[in-house]
């Protein structure tokens, strides 16, 4: 039987994990293995201020397996899709600051303070500000948490549930008994987090009428001066260095030994 050929994007996400320290990212929606980010995800999350996001698309545009890149500018964030040679594809969302509704509730430096490498070589940061982006992100978009979320979480070890609990209660002093009182959209539990948000000092009435602006004046101006951007395979491949047999070999003046 022929030898069943790896997808490209499989072969890519792996490449990438490797160079993602290097590109200053962050992983945000990960459950595990880097595999879990290729099932049943709209896309891979990644936190990517501006000069990292700049230099992670550099490094998306010139790698040899892209064929077509496109850049799609969001407010605060932009999406990254990119098509592979086999006609495979993978989207990154690489997220400048996280601003749901006018409110910020993480700063990158936050995210950045807690910052490991897990198992996988993946940039990650700590269990409780993972389950915070997460479940807030959830309850922003008024959907339940997905199944690879609860089960990562729920296969925790008691250490780093508690760190969890602990993170919740300090963050958005929300009393919980278990940490599936979180996994389900509920209004009155947005409202509890809103609430929390809106007590935070980056979250002033100034600063969230001033974000709020910003976005709607982005939405309105998006098609004049953000404007999608698509780029073919910048990918150049290094020329093979011939062998001078000349200067491999010892000269003598007349015969090369």
């Amino acid at each position: 039987m022929p030898e069943e050929k790896i997808p490209h994007r499989n072969l890519f996400l792996d490449s990438f994990i490797k160079s993602s320290s290097d590109l200053e990212v962050i992983f945000l929606n990960h459950s595990g293995s880097p595999e879990k980010l290729l099932t049943d995800i709209q896309s891979i999350d990644l936190l990517a201020e501006k000069e990292y996001s700049v230099r992670t698309i550099d490094h998306i545009k010139t790698h040899p397996l892209v064929a077509k890149v496109r850049v799609v500018p969001q407010y605060r964030y932009s999406d990254v899709w990119v098509e592979f040679k086999d006609h495979t594809a993978l989207r990154f969302r690489l997220i400048r600051t996280l601003i749901r509704r006018g409110l910020r509730f993480l700063t990158p430096a936050e995210i950045r303070a807690t910052k490991t490498i897990n198992n996988f070589g993946m940039p990650i940061p700590s269990e409780g500000i993972h389950f915070e982006y997460l479940i807030l992100t959830a309850q922003f978009n008024k959907i339940h948490l997905a199944d690879r979320y609860r089960n990562h979480f729920n296969s925790l070890e008691f250490k780093n549930r508690s760190e969890i609990f602990g993170h919740i209660h300090q963050r958005l002093s929300l009393v919980i008994h278990k940490l599936d009182d979180l996994y389900e959209y509920s209004s009155s539990m947005l409202f509890r987090i809103t609430v929390a948000l809106r007590k935070r000092k980056g979250n002033s009435l100034l600063r969230l009428v001033f974000r709020l602006t910003e976005q709607a004046a982005f939405g309105l101006t998006k098609n004049l001066f953000f404007k999608e951007q698509i780029f073919q395979s910048q990918y150049v491949p290094v020329p093979p260095v011939e062998k001078d047999s000349t200067k491999s070999e010892i000269q003598t003046g007349t015969t090369g030994i």
